[in-house]
């Protein structure tokens, strides 16, 4: 390694070093983080009446579909309605 090297390296580890002991700082006054609240999100199946980018109906008349496996699908009014 050339000397270059070796002071790229020290300011480096000297960084994380600066990193640790604010990051032991904060935990000791602010506490660990908050990852979650442990509480399921309560979702809500209604839709605005702002209107539909394909069909330009109001998006309280389409049907929303969830499940937990599937990402969730919004399915268009039968169009002779």
């Amino acid at each position: 390694m050339s000397s270059r090297d070796e002071r790229r390296a020290a300011r480096h580890a000297f960084a994380w070093r600066i990193t640790d002991a604010v990051n032991n700082v904060t935990r000791k006054v602010f506490g660990p983080a908050q990852l979650s609240n442990y509480e399921p999100v309560q979702r809500s199946n209604a839709l605005p009446a702002t209107p539909c980018a394909a069909c330009g109906r109001p998006l309280d008349t389409h049907t929303l579909v969830r499940s937990e496996h599937e990402r969730m699908r919004l399915y268009c009014p039968d169009p002779k309605s």
